[in-house]
């Protein structure tokens, strides 16, 4: 579609949005199921905790635990606004 390019020796990068996206590609964006989303998203993640791993400090830690204990007593309460808020 255009999105993205890989490049010798610095890997996959997304190029820059054009103001005349193709048809195809908003069409393709707009067809995307949440499955699509959560595939893509259970491919990424692992990989961008690795790098934040790498160079997260304590205090910040302490704010995920946080982040972290406010996501589960929202899921606990079955509030899903909460949950977002949290997430956020």
């Amino acid at each position: 579609l255009g999105l993205v390019r890989t490049l010798p020796s610095k890997g996959v990068v997304v190029l820059q949005a054009n103001a005349s996206e193709s048809p195809q590609q908003e069409n393709a964006v707009a067809q995307a199921s949440m499955e699509d989303v959560l595939q893509l998203r259970y491919t990424l993640e692992p990989f961008i905790v690795g790098l934040v791993a790498q160079s997260i400090r304590s205090k910040e830690v302490g704010q995920l635990r946080l982040t972290l204990m406010d996501m589960r007593e929202a899921l606990e309460a079955n509030d899903s606004e909460a949950g977002v808020n949290a997430y956020i």
